[in-house]
């Protein structure tokens, strides 16, 4: 449509004078200030714990972060070299899967330290743990010992080294998170 000019005038005089520009210019924000807003939402909790072995992994890992969603049972496996790698497996977790609502953990010092609290507060994760000795409260238990019984059950019948042990176990989850 056509305005007057005068109209036209009015109306920016009236609607742009709190918008003026201010003296300092825009600066670039290097980290974004609301990083949680920047990662994918998983609509599902969580639950992981820790699996140790015995034996180091070619890669010199010695355990395993399960990090299993409570709606679909889909499991994550994230090697470690030693436990306080921790808080990095859950950055890598929420870098790659996505961050969920929740996570459910045992009260193991690494899951409720400062770092990871740090990184649950910073992607907005809520946060529970079970009761001190009472690990069957942890769903990732039940699934430790599902993938540790399919996993025993391959390295016994295809007589595969010990050192092998993590690839079998990426392999048992993936196989896990496809099947019925």
């Amino acid at each position: 449509g056509w305005f007057p000019r005068d109209v036209v005038k009015r109306t920016l005089d009236a609607t742009t004078q709190l918008a003026k520009v201010s003296s300092l210019p825009y600066r670039d924000h290097l980290k974004s200030r609301n990083p949680q807003l920047n990662k994918r939402r998983l609509h599902e909790g969580y639950a992981t714990n820790t699996w140790f072995s015995s034996e180091p992994d070619l890669n010199g890992e010695t355990c395993v972060q399960l990090f299993v969603d409570l709606v679909s049972f889909l499991i994550f496996p994230f090697g470690m070299k030693n436990e306080s790698e921790g808080p990095t497996k859950l950055k890598t977790f929420v870098r790659q899967i996505g961050a969920p609502f929740f996570l459910m953990n045992d009260n193991s010092k690494m899951q409720t330290g400062s770092k990871w609290t740090e990184i649950c507060n910073d992607y907005n994760i809520g946060t529970g743990t079970t009761e001190p000795k009472h690990p069957w409260q942890n769903p990732a238990e039940r699934k430790i010992q599902s993938v540790k019984k399919a996993f025993n059950r391959l390295m016994d019948r295809t007589n595969c080294p010990e050192f092998l042990w993590f690839q079998c176990t990426i392999f048992i989850c993936m196989l896990m998170n496809v099947m019925a």
